[in-house]
């Protein structure tokens, strides 16, 4: 327990805690500063999941946020690029964005490669804002 002082303006003779102070003393961690568009894609904002994979077919579905597109329409295509980079699935999709869902891209990808850390499978996106 740190020392105690007598509390000179507490009624009978509480006693104060004193903490010691500790010269450059504070939470440090890496700070980035990310400066975008008023319209974008806020970090973590891509969700890839597979909910069906066999060796015939595999479903993919890719639901990317964007923030402050307000009225605009928003047109996203994205390229999935097998190992040997080919294209294996492409979509070229615009809509509105309705009160901030993510905007959804569904794929079907036939006879599909399994990836591994030594065989991985690309994502391309791009995204226009009109």
């Amino acid at each position: 327990m740190p020392t105690v002082k007598q509390c000179a303006g507490c009624p009978s003779g509480k006693q104060t805690p004193v903490l010691p102070l500790v010269s450059g003393a504070g939470l440090y961690r890496n700070v980035r500063l990310v400066t975008t568009e008023r319209v974008h894609v806020p970090v973590w904002g891509t969700q890839l999941t597979t909910p069906h994979v066999s060796a015939e077919y595999a479903s993919v579905r890719l639901r990317t946020t964007i923030r402050n597109a307000g009225d605009a329409d928003v047109r996203i295509s994205t390229d999935i690029i097998a190992p040997d980079g080919k294209i294996v699935a492409r979509k070229d999709n615009s809509r509105k964005i309705n009160h901030g869902q993510p905007f959804e891209q569904n794929f079907l990808i036939n006879a599909p490669s399994l990836w591994s850390l030594r065989h991985l499978i690309y994502i391309r996106q791009y995204l226009r804002f009109m």
